[in-house]
């Protein structure tokens, strides 16, 4: 039994339309003898007409129909790039052999749905639902659309009956009406319960990253030669937390339409919109401010510049960068290596120290391997975003890079008991510890794959903790400063009691 298929489908612009129109004319499947159809373009509106067709082919056809759009929806970054509302909205209502409902090839339409989310921004409400006689909506966050395009398939007709969307319309019940209203109503966001916010603001400031900074500060405190107490130590740890917090909080809020375009991102508290992105920006400013007061009033002036420049390279630097440029892993590297030189700085507030500088270097030579192995398994969402990685970009650059930084951590690892930070056992352990991370690099350039990458990654992750903790273990500073000054006291009083000798004689 034949069937006749008319489908329009209205694009945000006549350029759009003619180029889905052009792809859609060299496909395959819907260039057959078992598949008549024709299509122009009025304007803005492609017009797809299939006439004598079989019921499996209108099946084949609306399926490869779908992909094809998918195709030119993620070819298209020009309109991904704009701020118009483009709202999708598909309306299936077939009514095939016996009078059911066709089962159409819905995993199709949740690919192309995925695809406008992600590649347009926009982003699906929740429990939404597919099938016959149901809707499905694709709506730019925090914006309500007054006139949304839809794409409809008008009608089907056979040679003995002919039906219309509209008579199927009809026969909708009121409970389905009902839940259709309810699952594709616009929705304003919610203003999250006191008790909700404490994990959603764990969530937008990364807190397990914040959390590694914060080690890794604590570290420079630790090995930084001179008086320490617990309280400056709390009052460094806590305000560089802040800082990274602020910088991590005010990055999602910059990426927001980037991060709704990558599948690891796009589940994040501004994406899922329970947080709106003034009060995500109103956190971030809030968290900056405090971090950089609390370092500049309880530890000293020099350590809060360094949290308000790094706090500014992350967010105006190293953040723009990711759509400009490779060089952006090196900006961000000099961000993760600022937070040890923090800790350093807070006991002898001292910038020019050998040793302070040491401790940059290590934590900067670290993320070469460990961000370009995650940035490998990551860069089709990258190169999707927008985002000019090396492992988009130059695949074998970003395995060199990694192994490069990789033997870079041997001498920087030497150079800690050079400078009499640590005893000379630390060289022979970190040896030992960067050997491992070594050979992961290693794998990693003679084969890039995700296997490699992986292994290479959570090498990584273990390496660092691993040899920070060393680090404090065969430390042998001893403080010099507390001895030069019970040195000078020791003078003083010999000196006091010699001057003093003559007078009682």
């Amino acid at each position: 039994m034949d069937h006749k298929l008319d489908i329009d489908i209205p694009f945000p612009s006549a350029e759009l339309a003619t180029i889905a129109m052009r792809v859609l004319s060299v496909d395959r499947e819907l260039k057959t003898d078992q598949v008549q159809r024709t299509m122009e373009c009025d304007n803005a509106l492609l017009k797809i007409h299939f006439k004598s067709v079989s019921a499996k082919m209108l099946r084949v056809s609306s399926n490869s129909l779908l992909e094809m759009l998918l195709m030119v929806t993620r070819t298209m970054d020009q309109f991904a790039e704009q701020s118009y509302i483009f709202v999708l909205i598909i309306v299936i209502n077939l009514e095939l052999e016996g009078g059911g409902p066709c089962r159409t090839c819905w995993s199709g339409i949740l690919i192309m749905l995925r695809s406008m989310v992600t590649r347009a921004r926009w982003m699906t409400p929740h429990n939404i639902r597919l099938g016959p006689q149901t809707y499905a909506y694709i709506m730019a966050p925090m914006v309500r659309p007054r006139h949304p395009h839809t794409c409809r398939i008008l009608s089907t007709s056979t040679d003995n009956t002919t039906t219309t969307t509209n008579s199927t319309d009809n026969n909708m019940t009121s409970i389905q009406q009902q839940h259709l209203d309810r699952s594709t109503k616009y929705k304003p966001i919610r203003s999250p319960s006191a008790s909700e916010l404490p994990k959603l603001y764990k969530e937008l400031v990364k807190a397990k990253l914040a959390g590694l900074v914060a080690l890794t500060a604590m570290c420079g405190y630790a090995m930084a030669p001179g008086v320490t107490d617990l309280s400056t130590l709390l009052y460094t740890t806590v305000g560089t937390g802040l800082c990274i917090s602020s910088a991590n909080a005010i990055n999602q809020w910059i990426e927001v339409p980037y991060d709704a375009q990558m599948l690891r991102t796009r589940n994040r508290v501004l994406g899922r919109r329970q947080l709106s992105q003034a009060h995500a920006f109103g956190f971030g400013v809030l968290t900056g401010t405090t971090g950089v007061g609390m370092l500049a009033t309880m530890v000293n002036p020099l350590t809060a510049v360094l949290g308000l420049s790094n706090i500014l390279l992350y967010t105006c630097v190293y953040t723009p960068m990711k759509r400009a440029s490779i060089a952006n892993t090196w900006a961000g590297a000099v961000v993760g290596a600022i937070p040890p030189m923090m800790g350093w700085t807070a006991v002898t507030n001292e910038l020019m120290d050998p040793g302070c500088w040491v401790m940059g270097a290590i934590l900067y030579a670290w993320q070469f391997p460990h961000f370009n192995a995650l940035a490998w398994n990551l860069r089709a969402d990258y190169s999707k975003a927008g985002y000019r990685m090396m492992s988009v970009t130059d695949p074998k650059l970003n395995a060199r890079v990694s192994l490069r930084y990789s033997l870079a951590m041997v001498p920087l690892c030497l150079a800690v008991p050079y400078l009499d930070l640590t005893s000379w056992w630390f060289a022979l352990d970190s040896t030992v510890v960067n050997a491992g991370l070594i050979y992961g690099a290693i794998q990693f350039w003679r084969s890039s794959n995700e296997k490699t990458g992986r292994q290479l990654f959570f090498g990584s992750v273990i390496h660092l903790p691993v040899l920070l903790a060393l680090m404090m273990v065969h430390k042998t500073y001893n403080n010099k400063t507390t001895d030069d000054d019970q040195e000078d006291v020791a003078a003083i009083q010999d000196q006091g009691s010699d001057t003093t000798q003559p007078l009682l004689a």
